[in-house]
């Protein structure tokens, strides 16, 4: 309290100083942004419109933004936020009636390539075209869409569960 029986000017300045840091902490903003989240599942290749996502409000800076939506380049679950590295402008359209399977695919891919899947445990090789490729999410579940023919979707789920199958 010695300080404060010093010049008066010392208290008036420390009162504008508090006083200032009140209005600044009262009208400065909430600090946070309005973001999309999925309401229901999204599967790659899907297009995002507003009917399937939410907005929400989160912390500014928390998740980065997402400037347009286009077509799911991965899949979104109930919940999930809706990433830039997760949603791509061009459309990528599978040949009629091939299946899509979630399964680790190489980062340098880019959907709409044609893949060979290796079934390790029968030799079997399968054509395949990149649907969707992993996010650089690291909470992310690293996975990406490959399609393939409706002969060989069994075999190749059968692989891609028991972690038996690779992707050139």
């Amino acid at each position: 309290m010695i300080w404060l029986q010093g010049p008066q000017w010392i208290r008036w300045t420390i009162a504008v100083i508090i006083a200032v840091v009140a209005v600044w902490a009262e009208f400065r903003g909430d600090g946070t942004v309005e973001h999309p989240f999925a309401i229901e599942t999204i599967v790659a290749g899907e297009e995002i419109t507003a009917k399937v996502v939410e907005m929400r409000r989160v912390p500014t800076g928390l998740l980065p933004p997402v400037d347009t939506f286009g077509y799911a380049t991965r899949a979104f679950h109930p919940d999930e936020p809706i990433t830039p590295g997760g949603v791509s402008s061009d459309e990528v359209v599978p040949d009629p009636g091939w299946w899509s399977l979630e399964i680790a695919v190489p980062r340098t891919a880019k959907p709409g390539e044609s893949v060979q899947l290796v079934l390790i445990d029968s030799g079997v090789v399968v054509a395949g075209r990149i649907r969707a490729v992993a996010e650089d999410d690291p909470l992310g579940n690293g996975l990406g869409a490959v399609a393939v023919p409706p002969e060989h979707a069994v075999a190749v789920a059968a692989a891609a569960a028991g972690g038996r199958i690779v992707v050139l």
